[in-house]
Formats: C-alpha cells, structure tokens, sequence
C-alpha cells in the first residue's frame, strides 16, 4: 500500500474516484431533499464534504480536500447548466468559471506528488493541536472552506437556473473575473519558474527575470 501511495498515477487515480463519490452523493442528495434550491444545495455540498473528510482521514491526508475549492464549483455549475436554459449571461459565466477551475485544478495537480504529499501547514496544525486536530481538520480544514465556496458559486447558480439576463453590469463582472483569471494564472507560472531556481527565498520580479533577493 505504501508503494501504491508514493505512485503519482495511482494517487490521482484515487483522488478523482473520491470526488466522483463526492459528487454523486451530492446529486443525489440535492435531488432527494424536500427543502428549497439553496438549501438543498447546502447539504449536499456538506454530505460530499463528509465523504472529502472520511477518505481525508483513512489516507491520513488532510490535502485529499485541496482539489474541492476548484473541483466543486465546477461540478456545481456545470450540472445545474446541463438542466437549465442557457442564456449569453450563463454562457459567459459558465466559461469564465470553467477557465477558473481548470486553472486552480492544474496548478494543484501540477504540484500534487502522490497521496503522501499534505500541504505543510495541515502537518504543522496537527502538531500544534494534537487531540483537537480532527475537530479542526473538519471543521476548518474541510467545512468551513466549503462554506465559503457554496457563498461565492451560490449568485452563479441563480443566474445560470433561472436564466438570468445579460446586462452591462455583468459585462464588467464578467471582464473582471477573466481578467483576475489570467492575472493567477500568470502568478503561477512565475511562482513555479522561481521555485526551479532555488537560489532564494523571496520572488520580487516578474515573469522570465531570473533576478532573485535573498532574505534571512
């Protein structure tokens, strides 16, 4: 098992059946549930942060959540847009949240390693907090993140069910939003290309200068 988990092909493997699990106990939850959209959509988002947690905790890896914040809303919208009449407002939106989370999702799988890879600060938490580690690993590693996600998809999810209309207002939203797109997606690269380097400890520069500063 351990050889299984040092191997990166099988560790994505892994990690893309349980959010399959992830999102099917979410589907059939929301349909299942007798309360309104929203609502519906809090739970199942909360029951397939359950199932995120439980495989967190049988792989001993707090990291197994990281993909959720990129993955989910993307599972979000896409579904909803499938069963919804598209309309240009719910195109665009559409587009620009799946630039968005294919962005976040390669950044992540780029330097994902394997299912021993667990994000340092996770590993610094549990030591600090010992007994109460798997309250916090929940709670804030796992459910509170998710709380923020379900905020910030909910306004897409409305406009994409109910068809909103197209207006200048979300026109500049829209320009925003792919703007601050590339802009992230332009601070990865750099990040990356900096950390190849090796010779400092602090990025100040932009994309392609290979200038470092040291710091202590």
């Amino acid at each position: 098992m351990k050889d299984l988990k040092s191997n990166r092909a099988f560790s994505y493997i892994i990690i893309a059946v349980i959010y399959l699990l992830c999102y099917a106990v979410g589907v059939i939850s929301f349909i299942y549930l007798p309360f309104s959209m929203p609502v519906n959509l809090f739970i199942a988002d909360t029951f397939a942060t359950i199932v995120c947690f439980i495989f967190s905790v049988i792989f001993k890896n707090s990291s197994v959540y990281d993909p959720y914040w990129s993955v989910a809303p993307l599972f979000i919208v896409i579904t909803f847009a499938i069963f919804s009449k598209i309309t240009l407002l719910s195109a665009l939106l559409l587009g620009v949240l799946c630039i968005w989370g294919v962005r976040l999702t390669a950044n992540w799988a780029y330097t994902f390693k394997n299912l021993y890879h667990q994000d340092w600060r996770y590993t610094m938490l549990n030591e600090k907090t010992g007994k109460l580690y798997p309250a916090i690993n929940f709670l804030g590693i796992h459910y509170f993140p998710t709380i923020v996600v379900y905020f910030c998809v909910l306004p897409a999810v409305f406009a994409i069910k109910y068809s909103y209309s197209f207006n200048y207002v979300s026109l500049i939203f829209i320009i925003i939003s792919l703007l601050a797109v590339i802009l992230q997606g332009v601070s990865d690269c750099q990040m990356h290309s900096f950390r190849k380097i090796k010779r400092a400890r602090l990025l100040k520069l932009g994309f392609g200068n290979t200038r470092v500063t040291q710091t202590t």
